[in-house]
């Protein structure tokens, strides 16, 4: 009788420990993060195939009770990401989605330099107009940075005085030779 009762209670045991073992390898836990900075991503909604859903908490955790073969993973802001059972890591990182501005106006207190483009601006359209009346095509070219780079065109002023002076330098070295060797300078 106690051979018995103990192969009963031991066929129990075991019968109760493979149940258990197979509700732990059917119930998957898993992370969701963002994969721009692998910060986990609280209420992250996950529908799987056989329509089961989870959500994740505050650590970006979820579990599944139920057998699926495919989950997919969404968040407003990000991009679904689809995952199979079989595939599934620990971790499944979500991409942000990306919107693009078309154009943006920015106005600011201090618009001292505002003067200074609208001048610069007009100085542009009125010599690509000059331009375009000669024949001549070219871009108008709008450089927000360079308007407003003080040293640039001070180095912009004296790279012309540069080039006058060192113009100024060659005209008279060249008025002092001879005819025959300025044409040959001329040439090279």
């Amino acid at each position: 009788m106690k051979q018995r009762r103990r192969k009963y209670i031991q066929l129990l045991t075991a019968l109760l420990l493979l149940l258990i073992g197979q509700d732990a390898r059917a119930q998957k836990t898993c992370v969701i993060a963002s994969a721009e900075n692998h910060v986990p991503i609280r209420e992250a909604l996950i529908h799987t195939n056989n329509n089961h859903w989870a959500r994740t908490d505050y650590r970006g955790y979820w579990s599944m009770r139920y057998q699926f073969d495919s989950a997919t993973v969404s968040k407003p802001g990000f991009i679904r990401a689809t995952i199979r059972y079989r595939e599934l890591p620990d971790t499944v990182f979500l991409l942000p989605e990306s919107k693009q501005i078309g154009e943006v106006t920015v106005w600011g207190k201090n618009q001292e330099n505002a003067g200074k483009m609208k001048g610069q601006a007009s100085l542009e359209a009125a010599e690509a107009g000059r331009n375009a009346a000669l024949g001549h095509t070219r871009l108008v070219g709008f450089d927000l940075g360079n308007m407003m780079d003080s040293q640039g065109r001070r180095d912009q002023k004296h790279l012309k005085e540069a080039k006058k002076v060192f113009s100024k330098m060659e005209t008279a070295i060249l008025s002092s030779m001879p005819t025959k060797r300025r044409l040959v300078k001329n040439i090279y």
